[in-house]
């Protein structure tokens, strides 16, 4: 049983694009704001997110339907002006359905599939000028590692690992001086994965919408 879909080359393109456009996003500040600004290490925060996840595999994503996924991240700002954020996280996956078509006669468990990404990434303001806003967006890129654990109900349980990267757009509002509340929208593209006792070969990326608590632990940070 094969579960990859080869249509994914317009959304590798698009994750390149993102690639080559995001360093002009976190160096777009003035001349005259870089000459003055201070190198100080930045602000620190805690995040925790919350949405739904659908797999991008139309096979796959018929048989196990929308899932659910939560994350927790830990935030630096790395300059105290407006420098870009660098973001390191720790997720958790879950999808799950039946991969065969039910039969009246006997009662099928749902297959699951479980996917841990641990990610680091950078992001940066889209506006710069918009620093001091109550409303801001951010984009931003970073590097995934996953582990994928995957049940059939029919044999052992199977565990992989997989690697990838990922892309993602962020409207922000602050709250208080130290909450912010935000929605994110997060695209993240693995490479195949296989498992060897089943002979099955699926692949993990997904698209995240979420929704999350900034907090920052130094301050109310921009």
């Amino acid at each position: 049983m094969r579960l990859h879909d080869r249509s994914r080359k317009p959304l590798l393109s698009c994750l390149c694009f993102l690639g080559l456009q995001l360093p002009s996003l976190l160096m777009g500040t003035p001349a005259a704001a870089q000459e003055g600004a201070s190198v100080r290490p930045g602000p620190q925060s805690v995040q925790l997110s919350v949405g739904p996840w659908a797999l991008m595999e139309q096979d796959l994503r018929d048989a196990l339907g929308t899932g659910f996924a939560a994350e927790l991240a830990y935030a630096a700002k790395l300059r105290v002006d407006r420098g870009p954020w660098l973001d390191v996280s720790l997720g958790f996956e879950k999808s799950s359905g039946p991969i065969v078509t039910p039969d009246p006669t006997f009662e099928v468990d749902d297959s699951e599939l479980t996917v841990i990404p641990f990610s680091i990434g950078i992001r940066g303001l889209v506006a710069p000028e918009s620093e001091g806003a109550p409303v801001r967006v951010y984009a931003g890129l970073g590097a995934t590692w996953a582990g994928l654990r995957w049940d059939t109900h029919f044999e052992e349980t199977e565990s992989n690992s997989t690697f990838g990267g990922y892309a993602e757009l962020r409207p922000e509002l602050q709250l208080t001086p130290k909450l912010h509340l935000w929605l994110r929208q997060r695209l993240t593209i693995l490479a195949d994965s296989r498992f060897d006792d089943s002979s099955i070969e699926l692949n993990a990326s997904g698209l995240m919408f979420s929704a999350g608590l900034r907090f920052d632990l130094s301050g109310g940070a921009r």
